[in-house]
């Protein structure tokens, strides 16, 4: 699998302006479904669903 492209956007959250911490989406030009199980096993803490409801 390779990205050709990926854009990212960093914003605080709105519900809490004080915070000092921020979120960061990234945004994958390509669909990486099948990597997210490996990705789960390697980060550890996640609950991956294939198919949700």
């Amino acid at each position: 699998m390779l990205l050709n492209g990926w854009t990212k956007e960093i914003t605080r959250a709105e519900c809490r302006p004080e915070a000092q911490t921020v979120h960061c989406i990234a945004r994958l030009n390509e669909n990486i479904g099948e990597a997210i199980p490996y990705l789960n096993a390697v980060l550890g803490g996640y609950t991956c669903i294939k198919d949700p409801p």
